[in-house]
């Protein structure tokens, strides 16, 4: 093969680029501007290629003038079009107003049409063309019209340069800014060895060289199909590669793909019949060239109107089945020796359609034709030549493409699979872990669930908040921490958020929204600055899901790692939902057993300790003071006219009042202290940490303090007095019941002495309550012991001196108390 003929080749590979990469750009995004420029790019670049394709190999002088001329077409636009993408992409359009300024900017296009295209009159001196054992190369003359192209190509390509490196400039994403990096770079690298083949390249070199810029110019092409796939360019919604396997958008891709190659092969027909058939008879070629173009066009309208996806499938299966007989008995005199590697190829297209059927027409076309073939031609001599080899290197071109595009569908797969398989296994392992959870041991299993869930996504951290709501301040509490391999400590990690500094951000999370960023720069649409503001940082994706109980927010599952082209893959963010719903459920039974806890420790009206939890700190601070040697008191509290409150204002006025008397002596003692609810209107306090029992007077005088002040209820004024009684450890008891029971001992003898005071515990108040205890024991022997006596006391008239009656006196002789009065052991059984 000579050097021309592998130049052919390679500007012929070089027009096929174009039109994939063009091809794949207007598929990501049909109807923006910006992807529509670039098709045009491409375009223009594919005919261009093809121009010189055709020209640089072929011998008469009239075909490449011809094929040259054609070419320009495509290098004539080029540059405006490229200049007016670049102006469109940066941002730099022009206004509604300003749009006839587009028409200045193809101005120069025109120009170069008319003066290197199919208007020789206009420039006669359009191509000086040499036959060189290179090729057919372009010697120019220099004149004013290649001047022009010289101003033309340099301005319009420095400018886009410009509109690039400024972009750059302003630009805060990351992402964008390695994508104008890499676009700058191979367009200047593209800029400068095309001036040198192109344009100096007659001057520079005293032989004469191959004008190859559309060969150079794949540097940039493949650069922006590089930053399409790595940084997402030109692609406002990324494609899911890792879908399931013929999923919609792997099936729109395989039709792209069949119908670029079915263009590629009627290209391929063409040059093979301009390079290397002597037969001047263009008909056949036009004939199987426009077949392909057919079938192209038949596989995208099959694609785009037929939504039944069976149909659809079965139609493209159709078209292939028919192919294979139409093009191998169209070579039926050579036993189809060059198109017999065509069914390779579609071979490996059907192995991706999820359709039994679709495989079977085509298997059963390919096994009928060649049966047919054999019978028609059993044997028979050929000659091998260059257009064989390149339309067998064509087809396998073609093969290896869609074996690639098939492997990698299939490895997806295959990836997919492995992943959902340590899905289930890490899901299960930490629904397992949760099982037992409860409050003392949830952050230890969030920390263990956090660890597993790192090995599946590998971020930066991960996370859990817990939410808690203050009128409109939101505080936000760390409960688990992984960072980069390891867990950290969660006890500095809270942050502060409300209306005022976080508007949209407090929105979506009270929302219960899913946050899903594969760069939070792009936040700045929803939320403004608040998310990187809130994450610190930049250059980061950030994807959080709401962790709910009842409906409303408790917090959320966060995760955040490197900044992504990709937006997060439903896979990731079923799975982070999933998590986040195991955790849920978590808060959700804690949450449930604080309630029970509630119930149980917890007064329903004041939410203060009821007797049973002060009882159990009663017994923890007396174990506690055993070690210290701290004082400790117990203070039972009752209000004097309580009931009276309650019958002029009803219960629920007395609730009221309770409630705020609560918040009052909550106000009062110290954190160390604790406040009770006993009854309807008792309270047990516990003083701690007290150095003496004079310090108890102290806290005694202000908590009786409180009542100084009116209670307000429904606008009325209430003043409301209290009795207390004092108990202190160890004096007066050595555990809970004794020092409660002792402390309402000495606040019903305050209530005896007069209200609005307190009063200690003292010796004599405890014999009396025993000698009462015993006194009321015996009291339910003394009929059966006939202790009881009745005496007669005799009423005298004083004038007269007689008798008019008597008085019964009912005494209780006690054996060991002796005569005991009526005054004291009446009271005590009306009682009992």
């Amino acid at each position: 093969m000579t050097i021309p003929h592998i130049l052919s080749i390679l500007f012929g590979a070089a027009g096929m680029i174009y039109i994939f990469i063009g091809i794949y750009a207007i598929y990501l995004a049909p109807r923006r501007t910006t992807n529509i420029l670039f098709f045009v790019m491409a375009l223009s670049l594919s005919i261009w290629s093809f121009g010189f394709s055709m020209s640089i190999a072929v011998e008469s002088l009239y075909k490449v003038l011809f094929w040259r001329r054609f070419a320009a077409i495509g290098f004539g636009a080029f540059f405006a079009v490229m200049l007016h993408f670049f102006i469109v992409f940066t941002g730099h359009g022009f206004s509604v107003h300003r749009k006839r300024l587009y028409i200045l900017l193809y101005l120069p296009a025109l120009i170069v049409y008319l003066g290197f295209t199919y208007f020789p009159k206009l420039n006669p001196k359009q191509y000086n063309m040499v036959s060189t054992p290179l090729g057919w190369i372009n010697i120019a003359s220099h004149n004013i019209w290649d001047i022009f192209f010289a101003i033309y190509y340099i301005a319009y390509f420095t400018a886009s340069l410009f509109l690039l490196w400024r972009w750059r400039k302003h630009s805060n994403n990351p992402g964008e800014k390695k994508t104008s990096r890499i676009i700058m770079i191979s367009f200047f690298t593209t800029t400068v060895l095309g001036s040198i083949t192109d344009i100096f390249g007659d001057i520079i070199f005293s032989f004469g060289i191959p004008q190859i810029a559309p060969i150079i110019t794949v540097i940039p092409a493949v650069s922006v199909y590089y930053a399409i796939k790595k940084y997402g360019l030109l692609n406002p919604k990324y494609v899911n590669e890792d879908a399931i396997l013929m999923s919609e958008q792997i099936r729109a891709k395989v039709s792209n793909y069949i119908s670029i190659a079915l263009i590629f092969a009627s290209i391929v027909r063409f040059v093979t019949y301009f390079l290397f058939t002597e037969n001047n008879s263009l008909r056949p070629i036009l004939l199987s060239s426009s077949i392909f173009v057919i079938l192209a066009a038949v596989v995208q309208l099959v694609q785009r109107f037929i939504k039944h996806k069976s149909l659809k499938d079965i139609i493209i299966a159709g078209i292939f089945a028919l192919m294979i007989p139409v093009l191998e008995f169209r070579y039926y005199a050579s036993a189809g020796t060059t198109i017999w590697a065509l069914p390779f190829a579609v071979i490996i297209v059907s192995i991706m359609f999820d359709q039994r059927l679709v495989q079977l027409l085509i298997y059963g076309s390919i096994i009928l034709t060649r049966l047919i073939m054999w019978t028609l031609v059993p044997e028979t001599t050929v000659t091998i030549n260059n257009s064989h080899h390149t339309i067998r290197l064509a087809i396998f071109l073609s093969a290896i493409w869609f074996a690639d595009f098939a492997g990698r569908i299939f490895q997806n797969k295959l990836i997919e699979n492995a992943k959902q398989i340590d899905f289930q296994k890490i899901t299960t392992e930490v629904s397992t872990e949760f099982i037992s959870v409860n409050e003392q041991t949830l952050h230890k299993k969030i920390n263990t669930a956090l660890s597993r869930i790192s090995t599946l996504l590998a971020p930066d951290r991960i996370y859990v908040y817990k939410l808690s709501a203050d009128k409109n301040v939101y505080r936000l509490k760390c409960c688990g921490l992984w960072i980069n391999d390891s867990l950290h400590n969660t006890g500095n990690m809270a942050t502060d958020i409300s209306d005022s500094n976080y508007p949209k951000l407090i929105e979506r999370i009270r929302g219960g929204d899913i946050i899903a960023h594969s760069n939070i720069d792009d936040s700045v649409s929803s939320s403004g600055d608040e998310l990187p503001r809130f994450l610190g940082s930049t250059d980061k994706a950030f994807a959080a899901m709401p962790i709910m109980i009842k409906n409303k927010v408790h917090g959320f599952l966060g995760v955040d790692c490197r900044a992504m082209v990709k937006p997060w893959s439903k896979f990731k963010l079923d799975f982070l939902k999933i998590i986040s719903l195991i955790f849920s459920a978590a808060f959700e039974r804690i949450q449930h057993e604080q309630e029970i806890i509630e119930l149980a420790y917890f007064d329903h009206l004041t939410k203060l300790p009821n007797r049973f939890l002060f009882k159990d700190r009663v017994s923890q601070m007396i174990r506690l003071s055993g070690r210290t040697g701290d004082t400790l008191a117990v203070i039972s509290l009752d209000l004097d006219t309580f009931k009276s409150i309650n019958d002029s204002i009803g219960h629920d006025g007395g609730d009221k009042l309770i409630v705020n008397l609560a918040e009052r002596l909550t106000k009062t003692l110290r954190q160390t202290d604790t406040v009770a609810r006993f009854s309807g209107d008792e309270f047990l306090i516990l003083l701690t940490n007290l150095s003496s029992v004079d310090a108890v007077s102290i806290m005694a005088e202000k908590i009786l303090n409180i009542f100084e002040k009116p209670f307000i209820i429904n606008g009325q004024e209430f003043f409301v007095t209290a009795s207390a009684g004092i108990s202190v450890y160890p004096y007066d008891g050595k555990d809970a019941d004794s020092l409660i029971r002792n402390a309402d001992l000495a606040m019903y003898k305050s209530k005896e002495l007069g209200k609005n005071r307190y009063m200690f515990c003292t010796d004599d108040m405890k014999e009396e309550v025993l000698y009462k205890i015993r006194l009321t024991n015996n009291l339910f022997r003394v009929l059966d012991k006939n202790e009881l006596m009745l005496y007669y006391q005799p009423q005298v008239n004083t004038k007269s001196e007689k008798i008019i009656g008597a008085e019964a006196l009912l005494r209780w002789f006690h054996p060991e108390y002796g005569l005991i009065m009526p005054g004291m052991f009446i009271p005590l059984a009306e009682h009992t």
